[in-house]
């Protein structure tokens, strides 16, 4: 969490653009264009005080999350979370699933669970799933360019 939330220092605001499917992270400036132009179909969201207020709320950093867990996070049903699982939006990359039935409790990262309660919130905010689907790639783009940008 701590590299991402470097990263998002620079572009701290999530930009959806429900009309053609568009996902970026921009800058502070370029967000506050964007609200006064107020465009229909266009969601925006501060990740950075969100990543924030989520390590507030769930302590260290080296946290496992269940899919339970993910579920309260999400404020989404347990089936539905596991949908979100298997068509890839979120993913558990501690311990993800072994095959199907009863095994191993898969486990979530803390960025992983960020991710399940970012796209809960715009859900619930009315975003259909399809114009989050690469959410999930774009902030672990962002956790790969902080992790080059420190060696």
């Amino acid at each position: 969490m701590k590299r991402l939330k470097e990263k998002l220092k620079r572009t701290p605001f999530l930009v959806v653009d429900v009309s053609n499917g568009t996902l970026a992270l921009v800058e502070r400036n370029k967000a506050a264009s964007i609200i006064s132009e107020r465009p229909a179909g266009t969601y925006m969201m501060d990740l950075l005080r969100g990543a924030e207020n989520f390590q507030s709320l769930n302590g260290s950093e080296d946290r496992l999350f269940s899919v339970g867990d993910l579920a309260v996070i999400g404020g989404q049903q347990l089936a539905t979370i596991n949908d979100w699982l298997r068509g890839g939006y979120i993913q558990c990359s501690v311990r993800p699933s072994a095959g199907s039935g009863r095994g191993r409790e898969r486990k979530a990262s803390f960025e992983d669970a960020f991710v399940c309660g970012t796209i809960g919130a715009l859900r619930r905010a009315g975003v259909a799933l399809s114009a989050l689907a690469g959410l999930k790639e774009l902030l672990q783009d962002q956790v790969s360019h902080a992790k080059a940008s420190r060696k």
